[in-house]
């Protein structure tokens, strides 16, 4: 008999019943043992429901995510405060060295008339 061609293999056709039941178990068996295999490979990577109900109770939940989202606002706007006052303490320091140069400024200046008129330089204060 001729036999049929399936995926590049010869399949004979079976010569007794009981033939092709052997035959039809010897295949049943080799899908299970695949089937099998498989699913054990399955494991490595894909999660088990215990371990996907883990990973549900710690996971973020939307009210915990507005109140962490809360907690940065609340943060970013105390930081934000302190930065604007620096910014305020910053340009009063300015003002109050410019107004420190003025008069060493001036007291430089009523020194040099002093010594002129006196005509002798004074003695430095150390």
């Amino acid at each position: 008999m001729k036999g049929v061609k399936l995926k590049n293999k010869k399949i004979k056709k079976p010569a007794t019943w009981r033939e092709g039941f052997a035959r039809l178990e010897k295949a049943i068996d080799k899908l299970s043992a695949d089937f099998v295999a498989q699913n054990e490979r399955n494991f490595q990577y894909f999660a088990s429901k215990e371990e996907l109900r883990e990973v549900k109770e710690n996971m973020m939940t939307k009210e915990d995510g507005r109140i962490m989202e809360n907690r940065i606002m609340t943060l970013l706007d105390t930081i934000n405060k302190n930065f604007i006052n620096m910014q305020t303490e910053q340009v009063a320091n300015v003002g109050a060295h410019e107004r420190f140069d003025e008069r060493l400024n001036s007291h430089e200046y009523r020194l040099k008339r002093l010594e002129s008129h006196f005509r002798f330089p004074l003695p430095v204060a150390a």
